[in-house]
């Protein structure tokens, strides 16, 4: 890949992280992606969370550290979930 190509694709992922930093943007597609466009999660039931996650694989004993674009706190049906958006220009 050449420089210039990653520093655009580096650009594109800052600016789709920051755009569903904007809460109504984000309930608006969790909304439309998960729920068909049914207004399941409402501005008040989400919240912006750490975006620094470990992952365990206990079948191989493997530890990931990774952070994600963007990951919210959501209360759907008095339960609490984690829902996180991931942008990718190309395949890990």
């Amino acid at each position: 890949m050449s420089q210039k190509k990653y520093k655009l694709q580096k650009i594109f992922d800052i600016r789709i992280r920051t755009l569903f930093k904007n809460h109504h943007i984000a309930v608006d597609f969790i909304n439309g992606i998960l729920f068909y466009g049914n207004a399941i999660i409402h501005f008040d039931d989400i919240s912006l969370a750490d975006s620094n996650l470990d992952s365990h694989l206990p079948i191989q004993n493997i530890t990931r550290e990774r952070e994600r674009d963007n990951i919210y706190l959501v209360k759907i049906d008095d339960h609490e979930c984690l829902i996180g958006i991931e942008h990718q220009s190309q395949i890990d």
